[in-house]
């Protein structure tokens, strides 16, 4: 199902800096609808994410980290797949 085409009005814009403006009506015009990928295991999607964010909060050392972020970016990519063939059968 696609998103709803959105219409912005110069006025709704006009307390915004011009080139921020535009960049809006410009998003809403072509934009998805949505920020993030859209998924069906939505708990699964946030642990992905989380690892290496609760990786720096626990303060491992930055070398460490970045395994840690190649290895959920990968996992992430890998669900993405997993997830969207299930939203097509």
């Amino acid at each position: 199902m696609r998103p709803a085409v959105r219409v912005v009005r110069s006025q709704d814009l006009a307390s915004f800096p011009p080139d921020l403006a535009e960049a809006m009506r410009v998003n809403a015009e072509r934009g998805t609808g949505h920020d993030r990928p859209q998924v069906l295991q939505v708990g699964r999607a946030r642990d992905i994410v989380g690892r290496p964010l609760v990786a720096g909060i626990l303060g491992k050392p930055v070398k460490p980290v970045k395994p840690v972020i190649r290895d959920a970016d990968a996992e992430f990519a890998d669900f993405l797949v997993r997830d969207n063939r299930h939203k097509e059968s």
